[in-house]
């Protein structure tokens, strides 16, 4: 049994685990098409124990970068997971000026 599998916990872990994966999953599968998830790394580990990269490519996800990093994406649709502080929004204002000046349309 491990954590992606959400077996081998306590019902209360078990019930707030089923319930963040379905709302991430509802999310993903609200917007049509391929996706990228830019992450805040803090982010990322945490998601990653109850939805990993196997599982999040079954939505749809085919590319995960960090938000630390920037790399141009190719997809229709691009997601960013964000921790509520302000270095993590200033992280993000960062990345969206490197993709200003990208070919890519950041939004529609």
């Amino acid at each position: 049994m491990t954590a992606q599998d959400g077996e081998g916990q306590t019902p209360e872990v078990n019930l707030l685990w089923k319930h963040n994966r379905q709302l991430l999953f509802d999310c993903l599968d609200a917007l049509e098409g391929e996706k990228t998830i830019i992450w805040d790394r803090s982010l990322m580990q945490r998601v990653n124990l109850f939805a990993g990269p196997s599982i999040l490519k079954l939505h749809g996800v085919v590319s995960n970068f960090a938000l630390d990093q920037f790399r141009p994406f190719d997809t229709p649709h691009v997601v960013f997971f964000l921790a509520p502080t302000l270095a993590a929004v200033d992280l993000l204002c960062e990345y969206i000026d490197k993709a200003k000046t990208d070919t890519v349309i950041l939004v529609q």
